[in-house]
């Protein structure tokens, strides 16, 4: 829900305390692999581009896969 979001634009992750009990993973109906991941407090995306202490072109390093308190495979790696 945008009117939850903190950042205001969905672009950003807003919030970061106790996000490994809002997370959740979008994954083909057939498939295993991640192709999402998402805060649902907010709707604020996670990055798979962020790895954590290498921020993204459009991160800032603050988001929570950047910091390590989460973890998303590649897309590649076959989450």
């Amino acid at each position: 829900q945008r009117s939850k979001c903190l950042c205001g634009s969905w672009s950003k992750f807003c919030q970061s305390q106790n996000i490994k009990e809002f997370l959740a993973f979008v994954r083909p109906a057939q498939g295993k692999e991640i192709i999402a991941a998402y805060d649902t407090r907010c709707g604020c995306p996670l990055c798979f581009s962020c790895r954590p202490n290498q921020p993204c072109a459009l991160c800032d390093g603050n988001c929570v896969v950047c910091t390590g308190q989460v973890y998303l495979p590649l897309r590649d790696e076959g989450g």
